[in-house]
């Protein structure tokens, strides 16, 4: 084998053994979760307003919510809709009853519906609380 059939080998080799690039991967930049760069930014900005929602403006009787936490559990694009997901998810809510002196925890599941405006901010266009 000559000196230029063997470089030929060597670099058909390397080809091969290469993994194959994907369309739809550069075409779609995807995060460490498996989603998709936009997808990650409405998962992030769903779990800080709902957080900020259980924490301060759900209300619970008796009692007042003391810490609240939510988790995105699924995120989807809307069929027909650009630039917006639908999430669903789960917060969990620790509250407090000063008559009784008891603290609880529970778990709240919950859609939202966001959409990315044309000014890059993303909105909740729609809330259900189950």
């Amino acid at each position: 084998m000559n000196k230029r059939s063997y470089l030929l080998l060597v670099a058909l080799t390397a080809l091969l053994s290469a993994p194959a690039k994907s369309p739809a991967s550069e075409l779609t930049p995807v995060v460490a979760d498996g989603i998709s760069e936009e997808a990650a930014r409405h998962k992030a900005t769903v779990e800080e307003r709902m957080t900020d929602y259980f924490q301060y403006e759900y209300t619970v009787s008796p009692g007042k919510v003391t810490s609240a936490k939510a988790t995105v559990i699924e995120i989807l694009p809307v069929q027909g809709w650009p630039h917006r997901f639908r999430s669903t998810g789960k917060a969990y809510v620790e509250t407090f009853d000063a008559r009784r002196r008891t603290s609880s925890r529970i778990s709240v599941k919950f859609e939202v519906e966001t959409e990315e405006k044309s000014s890059g901010a993303i909105k909740v266009e729609r809330l259900t609380v189950t």
